[in-house]
């Protein structure tokens, strides 16, 4: 501030004999010319340039799609053990997801997804290896040899889905939302795992059995990365021409991490 008024005292000074007179203090810039009787003072202040961190940023935001997102996710669950006649009884079960999403934003609160991925299904039977159907998957297998038993399927999947956000996500964050959809399955890989009392363990594969391909209703909700979900299966595990009517349970409930 000193040095300004000084400049300025001095050239109001010395006006009626400098033509022109330039002065640059930082990105000001003081023009004072002579015009006839007059004085006339300009001044011109720069704007600063913006750095090349500050510009590729910039572009960086300019070059993003704020409508479509992409990403993986890892799951884990367990599965609900349902009653009924038609259900077999089940210890404890769980599942295991992990793949890759794709969301694209159609409307302000409204987006569709697509999904593909790998799950793998773990059922601990209780007491079924003796039940009808069950002769033609372990043999002349007796129930009273039978220590631990278990289905295990590893499944390709795929889904589509809507989901619905709760207010508008801003640069993908703080995203409050529920999913709904479905989702197929492909059963490349599956077989019924027994263990007995005196420590062996058998495997039994059977394609006729147990079916390759489910149909499943799923739902999330979720908040940023992190989201509850839950499956319920349409169509049948085991072919139930085979197993008397009766299947493994159809709920599976976990938490999924996006």
């Amino acid at each position: 501030m000193k040095k300004i008024a000084i400049f300025c005292c001095f050239a109001c000074l010395s006006a009626n004999t400098i033509a022109q007179k330039t002065v640059r203090i930082g990105n000001m810039e003081i023009v004072l010319r002579k015009a006839g009787n007059d004085t006339i003072t300009q001044i011109i202040v720069d704007e600063p340039q913006a750095s090349s961190s500050s510009r590729k940023k910039t572009k960086y935001v300019k070059d993003c799609n704020p409508n479509y997102s992409h990403g993986g996710y890892l799951g884990f669950g367990f599965v609900y053990p349902a009653r009924g006649n038609d259900i077999y009884d089940m210890r404890r079960s769980f599942t295991f997801d992990i793949g890759g999403r794709n969301t694209f934003r159609i409307a302000r609160l409204l987006s569709i997804g697509t999904s593909l991925g790998y799950s793998f299904y773990n059922y601990h039977l209780k007491d079924a290896v003796g039940s009808p159907g069950f002769e033609e998957i372990t043999g002349d297998l007796l129930p009273e040899e039978v220590k631990k038993e278990a289905f295990h399927s590893n499944n390709l999947t795929t889904s589509f889905y809507t989901r619905f956000y709760f207010y508008p996500p801003q640069n993908n964050h703080r995203k409050l939302y529920i999913d709904a959809g479905i989702q197929g399955d492909w059963a490349f890989a599956k077989h019924y795992k027994v263990k007995d009392k005196d420590g062996g363990k058998d495997k039994f594969y059977n394609s006729y059995a147990f079916n390759p391909f489910y149909l499943s209703a799923i739902a999330r909700i979720g908040w940023n990365g992190i989201a509850i979900f839950g499956r319920y299966r349409f169509t049948d595990a085991f072919n139930k021409k085979v197993f008397n009517n009766k299947d493994l349970p159809p709920y599976s409930l976990g938490i999924q991490f996006n």
